[in-house]
């Protein structure tokens, strides 16, 4: 629906990434580039969870966060370390 609303109005340029995996597994990575917002989520048994949320974690880090966020300790870096912890 965002999509729909115009770009003078608001800005939107999100991407959403699926990769389905044999052992019937998915992930699926949101990426908006303008407001810098990642997101994901994804599903298998135990095991590939952990891996999922593993490889997750470290495509959030190479999204990474500025000094900046971390010294205005902005919703960017909040994210981030709400990633990390879980």
């Amino acid at each position: 629906m965002a999509a729909e609303i115009a770009d003078d109005i608001f800005p939107l340029d999100f991407h959403i990434y699926e990769i389905k995996c044999p052992e019937n597994c998915w992930i699926q990575i949101g990426v908006e580039t303008i407001w810098q917002v990642i997101d994901g989520s994804f599903s298998g048994d135990k095991k590939i969870m952990k891996q999922l949320k593993k490889l997750f974690r470290e495509i959030y880090l190479y999204y990474g966060v500025t000094t900046e966020d971390i010294k205005n300790e902005t919703e960017r870096y909040k994210l981030l370390l709400a990633t990390l912890c879980s």
